[in-house]
């Protein structure tokens, strides 16, 4: 159960309860929409994450899951682990996610995206090192597409954590 009560939908002002009708209604938008004053741009903001980026949705997906493993978010990880395979991500794919080590299923430029998002999420910065592996494969674009999705979802697992906010009930 989360440490806070989910809000009473119908209670919000106009604006989140419009905002959160666009997108799906799972527990974590549920929660950040008492911040009525910036849940409407959380919820565009993710939805553009999805919708306006170019960075490989399989890429994307693997950055996200491996900031995931490393907070200890099982509720992030739950739900991505779905979105990876609707973008494609094999089983074996996914599983390099968990522990950085399984990586045989990965190509040159997915783990090159594993190790950046693990090292900006226990590092902060990443080495040149890093930082160069992922440069030769994605353009400035892209790079910074991942540099902020990374650094977003980093954000969104510590929230997860902190409000103890659960997987949905399985209907």
């Amino acid at each position: 159960m989360a440490r806070i009560p989910y809000p009473d939908i119908e209670a919000l002002p106009a604006p989140t309860r419009e905002a959160l009708g666009k997108i799906r209604s799972i527990n974590v938008f549920k929660l950040v929409a008492w911040a009525d004053g910036i849940a409407p741009g959380f919820f565009a903001f993710v939805t553009d994450i999805f919708t306006k980026t170019e960075l490989d949705p399989k890429l994307r997906q693997i950055a996200i899951l491996r900031v995931g493993h490393i907070c200890g978010s099982a509720y992030e990880t739950y739900q991505h682990e779905k979105l990876a395979k609707i973008v494609g991500l094999t089983d074996q794919q996914i599983a390099a996610t968990r522990d950085g080590e399984s990586i045989d299923a990965l190509d040159e430029r997915q783990l090159a995206v594993l190790r950046f998002a693990e090292e900006m999420t226990t590092s902060i910065k990443v080495s040149d090192a890093t930082f160069d592996g992922v440069r030769a494969f994605l353009p400035e674009k892209e790079l910074t597409e991942l540099t902020i999705i990374a650094s977003f979802y980093s954000a969104i697992c510590r929230f997860l954590e902190t409000m103890d906010v659960e997987i949905e009930q399985k209907k």
